[in-house]
């Protein structure tokens, strides 16, 4: 079953991973996170996520380099065993 991790944009030493399912009814216990539209670049890894790194590099330079601001937490959807779905999504300007 695919699923979504929201990382913060600046990593600190600790920090808490959102992780989110789609499931036709809510669990006892659990809370609706709602993820907003709007701008936002995105890449595709394919490959083992311990490499993940090496496609949120060039696409975190890429945003950077356009002089764009990330808006909110880092998205990574896992689609499966080896591709993943990140999303940067970007203030409005």
């Amino acid at each position: 079953m695919p699923f979504t991790a929201l990382f913060p944009v600046d990593l600190p030493q600790t920090f808490d991973i959102v992780l989110g399912v789609e499931l036709p009814d809510l669990p006892p216990g659990t809370e609706p996170v709602d993820l907003p539209g709007g701008p936002a670049a995105s890449a595709v890894h394919v490959g083992p996520v311990d490499t993940i790194c090496l496609s949120w590099w060039p696409l975190l330079a890429w945003v950077h380099e356009r002089g764009l601001e990330p808006a909110g937490p880092l998205r990574e959807h896992y689609l499966d065993g080896h591709t993943t779905h990140l999303t940067v999504p970007l203030q409005e300007e």
